[in-house]
This record gives C-alpha cells, sequence and structure tokens, in this order.
C-alpha cells in the first residue's frame, strides 16, 4: 500500500443526484470516500457542488521488530565452525502513508464538469477529463488518519 498509487471510482449517476447528501460512499478498503451534492432536483443547465472526502483508514501507530546480523566462519586449523552475532538492529515502521492518490470520477453523460472548479481542502487544483467524461484529479500524501476534501462543479447537460 505505501508509495503506490490507487485507483479510486466515484460513479455520479442520476440516482445519486436523486439522494439527499451524502448521496454516495465507499467505506470499504484503505481508503473511504464518502460523497454528496449541493441539490436533489435538477433541470438541464443547472450547476452542482459535489464534495468528495477521502479519509484513510491506515492506522497511525508504530511497530518494531529487532534484528540480529549473524555470520560464520570455519577456522582453517582446527575445522571448528565459529558463529557470532551482531548487536541487535531495531527496526521500526510507522503508519502508512498514501502518496499521489488519483481520484478518478466519472461524470457520466448527464454532467459537464465546469472547468477551473476542482479543489482539494480549499484550493483550486487542475483535473485531467478524459475523452471517456471522467475527471482524474490527484491528491497528495495522504497519511494514517488523514482526510482531504475534493470539491468540483458539474452543469447538468
Amino acid at each position: 500500500m505505501p508509495h503506490k498509487s490507487y485507483w479510486l471510482v466515484i460513479l455520479l449517476t442520476a440516482a445519486c443526484l436523486a439522494c439527499v447528501p451524502p448521496a454516495s460512499a465507499q467505506t470499504d478498503g484503505a481508503v473511504t470516500i464518502s460523497l454528496s451534492c449541493d441539490k436533489t432536483e435538477l433541470r438541464p443547465g443547472d450547476t452542482v457542488a459535489f464534495t468528495a472526502v477521502v479519509a484513510s483508514r491506515a492506522g497511525g501507530g508504530s511497530s518494531s521488530e529487532v534484528l540480529f546480523c549473524t555470520a560464520s566462519y570455519q577456522d582453517p586449523s582446527t575445522g571448528r565452525d565459529l558463529m557470532t552475532a551482531s548487536n541487535p538492529v531495531e527496526l521500526v515502521r510507522f503508519g502508512w502513508v498514501i502518496a499521489e492518490l488519483p481520484l478518478r470520477i466519472a461524470l457520466g453523460a448527464l454532467l459537464a464538469p465546469v472547468p477551473g472548479s476542482f479543489s482539494i481542502d480549499g484550493i483550486s487544483v487542475p483535473a485531467q477529463i478524459g475523452g471517456s467524461g471522467e475527471a482524474v484529479v490527484i491528491l497528495p500524501l495522504l497519511s494514517a488518519g488523514q482526510s482531504r476534501t475534493v470539491q468540483w462543479k458539474c452543469t447538468v447537460k
């Protein structure tokens, strides 16, 4: 999980738009996503604001393991095998960090993203809009127990 990119999908469908916020959620795995929108009824031409909260469920604690490096040697004069161990070496691992998480937002045929409306934690970010109508926003480091709020707007076609 650490230092790898993970694709997370949020499906925004007409059914999603008909529900009272939060409209959708992903609650399993290392990352959870909750989704809400500011409208419950839509007409063509309306603008809708979406908010996704992406949270890491990774543990924030640390674990440690003590290792000893050993070496063996055969004494050429006696033929005896000798073995020695190093001083203990403690390896400590802290909570997982997810780096550069691509958030893939499937907009569907009914929604057109508003250019420049994507933000993470209130800071404007670029979004890559694919030919299939999906937007991809890259979330920065997501530490154990941390969350990021992604917002964007769409126009109803």
